[in-house]
């Protein structure tokens, strides 16, 4: 480990692990790495067995908890769950049959109802190209009303593309079309299965994948109503102003809103470069219906959260995340732009 040590950090962890454990204490009776974990009582004997060891090495927990590596419970209620979920999806996978046979054509009307919802959904939400023209026109072409403009169109492709594969499977379903390609066999199955499928996962920016380490996906009526929270979003702001509050998470490219923010505030102050300002974040004691007006530079965004810790707001500060709760949401976040520190300019914002 010492020779991946790169900053002061960690050469403070490894001296900090080396007082720990390098030392005459570590094989004293005392010695207490944790509630289950002590030094065996047959270490002080004189003469000292193998046999007596190998007993003493058994009778320690099979399988370990996430305390003793010094790691909040609540991981393992993530971990536990990802291996969970993957397992069922290997279940899943061997049970969906390889070819279209009987029990697939049994249940072919029930993904027929389910493709026909998701039709009727979607062709809900189609917004006219005609009319996000003119009504940009109308805004102006800022930073934050091009962002808004790419996120519309990056929306509008999604629906471009759950509504093709939609069709395909329903003529293919009805007998319509003998084509069924290895994309929508596993479309189909995805569908079957209440899953989102992969393609509409990676367009859209969202969870969709199970395997270990992942964070757990959402379900296909899960994704169908994250969509339309950011259909909605969308809307309000083309047909309004922009929103006091932003909902960050709900967008396909939130980086892209950080840049905006810093070309506002270049804008706002010609005599900064963008090249010099930096991005800084203020968490507030607001939440987010609490809030009427964003602010006077850089903006107010909502849908942030911590894994593994809690907030405080009094103290404005990160405390031990709550028992059995793996996020918390955090209260509105204040984002704006300043001059980094030997940037040049004309100053921060105070």
């Amino acid at each position: 480990y010492g020779g991946q040590m790169g900053d002061a950090y960690d050469r403070k962890l490894l001296s900090y692990f080396l007082d720990m454990w390098i030392a005459p204490g570590i094989n004293t009776k005392s010695m207490d790495m944790h509630n289950e974990y002590r030094l065996p009582a047959v270490m002080g004997q004189k003469d000292l067995k193998l046999a007596d060891i190998m007993a003493s090495l058994d009778a320690l927990p099979t399988v370990e908890s996430m305390e003793v590596h010094g790691i909040n419970r609540n991981s393992e209620i993530g971990f536990r769950g990802r291996q969970n979920r993957y397992a069922l999806r290997t279940l899943q996978e061997v049970y969906w049959p390889l070819e279209f046979s009987s029990p697939f054509l049994a249940r072919r009307e029930n993904i027929v109802e389910v493709v026909d919802d998701l039709l009727k959904l979607f062709n809900k939400w189609e917004c006219n190209r005609d009319h996000v023209a003119e009504r940009m026109h109308r805004k102006g072409l800022t930073p934050f009303n091009m962002f808004l403009l790419g996120e519309i169109e990056t929306m509008r492709s999604l629906l471009a593309l759950v509504r093709r594969a939609c069709v395909g499977m329903r003529r293919f379903l009805l007998g319509l079309s003998g084509d069924c390609s290895p994309t929508m066999a596993r479309t189909l199955e995805c569908v079957h299965t209440a899953r989102v499928p992969p393609e509409w996962c990676a367009h859209s920016c969202c969870v969709g994948s199970d395997e270990p380490g992942r964070h757990p996906p959402l379900t296909l009526q899960q994704w169908s109503s994250d969509l339309h929270q950011r259909n909605e979003q969308l809307n309000t702001w083309l047909a309004k102003d922009r929103p006091p509050v932003l909902w960050i998470s709900g967008f396909f490219n939130p980086p892209g809103l950080l840049m905006a923010v810093k070309q506002e505030v270049a804008r706002q102050h010609p005599s900064w470069a963008l090249e010099s300002l930096q991005i800084n974040a203020e968490v507030t004691q607001r939440d987010k219906d609490h809030v009427r007006e964003g602010p006077n530079e850089g903006i107010f965004v909502h849908g942030v959260y911590l894994e593994g810790a809690s907030w405080d707001k009094v103290l404005a500060r990160m405390g031990d995340g709550p028992s059995k709760h793996t996020h918390t949401v955090l209260p509105v976040v204040h984002i704006y732009a300043t001059v980094a520190e030997g940037g040049g300019g004309g100053g921060g914002l105070g």
